[in-house]
């Protein structure tokens, strides 16, 4: 059992108590900006909320989703079976690794997922799906940051990292402790940063990456 299975039903709850809207507006951000994409990985997906969002905006997609939480699964279902705007969709769950996924994923999100890993994790992470995506894929990225300086800012999103990694240690058994930086782990295994929006007095970030056409 997936240590999310604890939270899963008070999850979306938890989230709009502490930040808002903000967490939600990082994760739909850049669906204006949705091209045609056939195959869509998602990693972490929860209770579904991007999904049901980019259903709209992705009528012909089919999406794959690595999600280890067999209720977060139950919630994203219930979600996208009362979504009309899902009948034209495909929608495949993987409840094991990534190499069931096929090639040629053309858009893959990670949405406050990559907080749980090492950076040794999140790098291995990103040349194996380098191994499934196509050219000119894209790459939607949101998660929490330590905001810069010595201020308000830093101190404020210092303290509620620490409380985070706090909880879902204790409450999800997250054995990862610290936020690892991610932009430089894209950088170096051939992604660029097209786009970047920040919420929540900068704490949360959302950027769209681009794959690099090798030289």
């Amino acid at each position: 059992m997936s240590g999310f299975d604890r939270i899963a039903s008070t999850y979306t709850l938890l989230e709009r108590v502490v930040y808002g809207r903000d967490m939600q507006r990082a994760r739909s951000v850049f669906l204006s900006r949705a091209r045609p994409r056939s195959k869509i990985l998602i990693f972490g997906e929860g209770p579904g909320q991007f999904l049901s969002q980019a259903a709209p905006h992705m009528p012909n997609a089919e999406f794959y989703i690595l999600e280890t939480s067999s209720k977060m699964r139950d919630l994203a279902l219930k979600r996208i079976q009362s979504n009309p705007f899902m009948s034209s969709s495909r929608v495949i769950h993987f409840m094991s690794t990534l190499d069931e996924v096929p090639n040629g994923i053309d858009l893959v999100v990670t949405h406050f997922f990559l907080d749980m890993f090492s950076e040794p994790e999140i790098e291995q992470l990103i040349r194996a799906v380098n191994s499934k995506v196509c050219p000119g894929s894209a790459w939607w990225w949101a998660d929490f940051r330590l905001c810069d300086g010595h201020g308000l800012g830093y101190w404020r999103s210092r303290s509620l990292l620490w409380i985070m990694y706090q909880f879902f240690g204790l409450v999800a058994g997250l054995k990862c402790r610290h936020l690892t930086r991610t932009e430089h782990l894209f950088q170096r295994n051939g992604w660029g940063k097209e786009v970047q929006r920040r919420f929540n007095l900068g704490f949360i970030e959302a950027c769209e990456y681009h794959r690099k056409t090798p030289e």
